[in-house]
């Protein structure tokens, strides 16, 4: 009888066992199914800030690394007309000044 009463408390403390890794078991399913969607937000998110940043050749999306060279390529424009127009307003000045003695002389040598 004790040898009875003894593996009855034995198979009852492997159920508890078995019920309590069962359970453990699936906990760790929820844990990796919320994780597995949590990774696929993670992948859209980085997805879309790749596209973001580098753009998309096949719908004809500029990313910002495009765009910021785009912009500086302008800029570096911009520096070469304001300067070629610098230029040219020194030039007209000076042209100017060099009219305005000739004159000046020409009209102090009628005198």
């Amino acid at each position: 009888m004790a040898g009875e009463q003894q593996q009855s408390q034995n198979r009852q403390e492997y159920k508890n066992e078995f019920d309590t890794i069962m359970k453990m078991l699936h906990k760790f399913s929820d844990k990796q199914e919320e994780q597995g969607a949590t990774l696929s937000d993670m992948n859209l998110t980085l997805s879309q800030l790749n596209q973001t940043v580098v753009g998309n050749k096949t719908y004809g999306q500029k990313g910002l690394v495009e765009e910021v060279s785009d912009i500086k390529t302008y800029v570096e424009k911009e520096k070469i007309f304001k300067n070629k127009v610098a230029g040219g307003l020194i030039i007209v000045g000076v042209v100017w000044t060099f009219f305005l003695k000739y004159f000046e002389n020409l009209l102090s040598l009628k005198k």
